[in-house]
């Protein structure tokens, strides 16, 4: 049996699942590398007949080039032509239409408008006899003078002293401006930028800076007082956060309640919410808001000074901060002026 006719049985072992391909490609390698080898034709049957030592040689290699018989395993090529198919020509191709693409998106983010608020500048005085309100936010020095103005009015209309009325509080021991030189001395300092404005005014001057109206000063000169320290501020960087204080002497003791208390009824007949900050029936805060702003206010007597005091912020500020400013600043000025 030749190697071919072994190539062959192989194949049909293949083909009939008697083998596996593995065990095919095995044995069909052994079978090439003795056929180009010089081997016997078959590695199951090789034969055992010994070479002519009279004979040289002759390789085996030489001889399978030197002959025309096949070498290699058949091909199912050299029985059938393999048939070929022409590759299409690109006028012959199928023509297919696409989608015509559309622009592209703008990709450039579009620009927000600038939410950082400019820096706060710093406060001119203006010429002329009119206040600088600049520094202020929206009027809180304004709106504080106005409502001490009108506590003041409708407290005299609705409860005028009678003539003659005795005085039951101590009596006075200090002139107005003893009173006013020493409450100076113990003023303290308001949180933010001072107001330019600060100063102990007379009567005549804080009408004419707009600080209190005509009934305000024929109050307070009724009262026995000729002068008010005015001290306001302002946090430029959070407007129209500001805080005041207003200290007015009055002629006594007496009197100094007695303004206190009118100040805030009048806060609770206009609109104001009382809000307890201590144990105190007096210890009160005030708070009112409209468009332009939210102030929380409270009135107390310290001897013979009417001390008032009150803060402001935006109308969407947070109430609770209102409040914690206002306690801030009433420790601080409790400390200097003590509630009587």
């Amino acid at each position: 049996m030749t190697w071919q006719e072994d190539l062959r049985r192989l194949d049909v072992q293949l083909a009939g699942g008697e083998i596996s391909l593995r065990e095919h490609r095995k044995q069909r390698e052994e079978l090439l590398a003795a056929a180009s080898g010089g081997f016997a034709s078959s590695p199951v049957a090789a034969t055992t007949e010994p070479v002519p030592v009279d004979e040289p040689p002759v390789s085996r290699s030489a001889a399978l080039l030197a002959t025309d018989r096949q070498t290699t395993a058949p091909s199912p090529a050299d029985e059938r032509a393999t048939e070929s198919m022409r590759y299409p020509t690109i006028h012959e191709a199928p023509t297919i239409v696409t989608r015509a693409l559309g622009p592209l998106p703008d990709l450039t983010p579009p620009r927000s408008r600038r939410q950082v608020p400019p820096l706060p500048t710093h406060p001119v005085r203006r010429t002329g006899r009119k206040p600088t309100w600049a520094i202020l936010a929206l009027g809180v020095v304004l709106v504080l003078a106005m409502i001490i103005g009108a506590t003041l009015f409708f407290s005299s209309r609705n409860e005028p002293d009678a003539p003659g009325s005795a005085v039951t509080g101590p009596a006075q021991t200090l002139s107005p401006s003893d009173a006013i030189e020493r409450a100076e001395a113990k003023l303290p300092t308001l949180p933010g930028a001072a107001n330019p404005e600060n100063a102990t005014l007379s009567i005549d001057k804080a009408l004419e800076l707009h600080l209190v109206t005509q009934a305000d000063a024929d109050l307070m000169r009724a009262a026995g007082a000729s002068e008010i320290i005015y001290r306001a501020s302002s946090d430029p960087a959070n407007s129209p956060n500001g805080a005041m204080l207003l200290v007015v002497p009055a002629s006594s003791a007496a009197q100094a309640t007695k303004l206190a208390d009118a100040l805030r009824e009048n806060l609770a007949g206009t609109g104001f919410v009382a809000t307890p900050l201590g144990p105190a029936g007096a210890d009160l805060m005030y708070t009112g808001s409209n468009a332009q702003g939210r102030v929380g206010a409270l009135w107390y007597p310290s001897s013979t000074l009417a001390v008032g005091m009150g803060v402001s912020q935006s109308p969407t500020g947070d109430p609770a901060q209102l409040r914690t400013r206002l306690e801030q600043i009433r420790t601080q000025v409790t400390g200097a002026f003590p509630a009587t």
